[in-house]
């Protein structure tokens, strides 16, 4: 039987995870926890190229692991606000700056974006440029939109996706 994704993904981070772990233990370093004793920054060496590729493993994982297991709709509706606050209202970003910020494809980011313009959330004043619009500065400043957001994509993005569009050819 074929190894389920999120099996695959669990086996990945159980693996790197302990690379890292070992590392930590062998140096004599502090693992990571949210003691109040704990380093801002979990003390990797980088220079010892297999522990920071295996860091950046399980980051990697989780972070799809967690869209996974959130399945598409809660993903959304997370990212549309993660987005949102990934750069100053009254300013632009480029697709590719918010990608990064968010730790997304950039692709992706485009796709949730144009989706979003067409319900008024954000704006591309150039092209390839992103900007606020009066509903994503409510998304960036936080508060209820979180629940205005997440209805968006439980009830509009489904409904949107069985719209059946019929060319009726020249008028």
């Amino acid at each position: 039987m074929a190894s389920s994704r999120v099996m695959q993904l669990s086996e990945i981070i159980a693996k790197n995870t302990a690379t890292v772990n070992e590392h930590l233990l062998h140096q004599n370093l502090p693992t990571p926890s949210f003691d109040l004793t704990q380093p801002p920054h979990v003390p990797i060496d980088f220079q010892a190229k297999n522990v920071g590729d295996a860091r950046i493993a399980v980051l990697e994982a989780t972070t799809e692991l967690n869209a996974l297991m959130k399945g598409p709709v809660e993903t959304l509706e997370s990212l549309m606000v993660d987005i949102a606050q990934k750069f100053p209202v009254g300013e632009e970003a480029t697709y590719a700056d918010i990608a990064a910020k968010c730790g997304i494809e950039e692709a992706l980011a485009r796709h949730i974006i144009r989706y979003a313009m067409c319900q008024y959330i954000f704006r591309e004043p150039r092209k390839g440029m992103v900007a606020h619009t009066a509903l994503s500065k409510v998304l960036a400043d936080g508060g209820d939109a979180h629940n205005q957001v997440g209805q968006m994509f439980e009830e509009w993005w489904p409904a949107s996706t069985r719209v059946k569009f019929h060319d009726s050819g020249p008028q």
